[in-house]
């Protein structure tokens, strides 16, 4: 018989964690680095509008998952993806104005 391995609940929020992690500290390095030299590196702010979303997008993916009666966080899900949407377009916008 082949032994069936059990998963682990919290490796996913783990994972998720990390990710955070490494985006935030992105983020913020961005921003600093652009901050010490305004004028030349504007362009730099549409990339963090980016990450931001991207951050939303990884919070609200795992809150929308599983039956929309039995998950009680779904409405929370639903503004962070729409949280993202909206950073998303921002940063488009801020990369068009910035970039043309």
């Amino acid at each position: 018989m082949k032994k069936v391995k059990a998963r682990n609940p919290h490796s996913r929020q783990l994972w998720i964690d990390l990710v955070h992690i490494i985006i935030g500290c992105a983020a913020t390095a961005i921003t600093v680095f652009a901050f010490f030299d305004l004028d030349n590196r504007m362009g730099m702010f549409p990339f963090v509008f980016a990450l931001a979303a991207l951050l939303n997008f990884i919070n609200g993916i795992p809150r929308l998952g599983g039956n929309f009666h039995q998950n009680t966080q779904w409405k929370t899900g639903v503004m962070l993806m729409v949280a993202g949407v909206f950073l998303l377009a921002f940063a488009a916008l801020s990369a068009y104005t910035l970039w043309r």
